[in-house]
């Protein structure tokens, strides 16, 4: 039966958890991240998730209101992000133009 990548990614995070398969965290791209299914499955059983999405990607916040993820950034310190390259084509880096958050000790971030 033919079923979506994203609908694939929820079947086998939520399989493996049933399961009792140990891990603490999944990682996935911009399909997976646009997913509210798939996040869902991940907080409903407390899993920490890292999913690329749209820099145009709108969620809801706490207060309901809701906000493109690129205005988000500035409501976290520039000293807790960092730019991070996501890849290699041929030679040439391909560097995402994203920012990944990175706790760092005595900083407050």
């Amino acid at each position: 039966m033919f079923a979506t990548k994203t609908e694939l990614g929820t079947e086998m995070v939520t399989g493996a958890i049933t399961a009792g398969v140990p891990f603490s965290f999944l990682a996935g791209d911009e399909v997976y991240g646009r997913s509210s299914k798939l996040r869902a499955a991940y907080e409903k059983d407390q899993k920490g998730y890292v999913l690329a999405v749209p820099v145009n990607f709108r969620v809801t916040l706490p207060s309901g209101r809701k906000a493109a993820v690129a205005s988000l950034t500035r409501l976290v310190a520039a000293r807790c992000w960092e730019t991070r390259t996501c890849g290699v084509a041929g030679a040439t880096a391909i560097t995402s133009g994203r920012w990944s958050r990175r706790p760092r000790r005595g900083t407050g971030c």
